[in-house]
């Protein structure tokens, strides 16, 4: 993954979408989550990664796509996230569709989107240096 000087992000190294929530998963781990598991990977229907902070519990619905992710990805992790599940997430390296975002939103669904991403990953160099 690279960033150049004007924040925009390169997701082109992360080939496959498991790759990317093995990806993911470490950034969490760098921006101060913990207990992240995999739980899910291609075709899994459901949360990908479940992981804590601050005592919340949060299950993320990885997508590693360049066109716009749509409302499938936030039934898809509304559906199937773990029942202790506090905040369900759908990331992406891409963006996500206004529609699908709205009604996430009306779900409690959080949206990270590939600038949300580049912002985390600016956060943990910051905290690095």
């Amino acid at each position: 993954v690279e960033i150049d000087k004007q924040s925009e992000v390169s997701f082109d190294s992360i080939k496959s979408g498991d790759e990317f929530v093995c990806w993911f998963a470490s950034l969490l781990e760098r921006t101060g989550y913990t207990g992240i598991k995999v739980i899910g990977a291609s075709f899994d229907e459901g949360a990908d990664i479940i992981a804590q902070k601050n005592g919340i519990n949060y299950c993320f619905q990885c997508k590693n796509q360049k066109k716009r992710v749509s409302l499938s990805a936030f039934q898809q992790v509304n559906y199937g996230k773990p029942d202790n599940c506090n905040i369900p997430v759908v990331v992406t390296t891409g963006s996500i569709a206004k529609t699908a975002m709205r009604s996430g939103e009306r779900h409690g669904i959080q949206s990270w989107d590939g600038k949300y991403l580049a912002h985390l990953i600016e956060e943990t160099q910051q905290h690095e240096i």
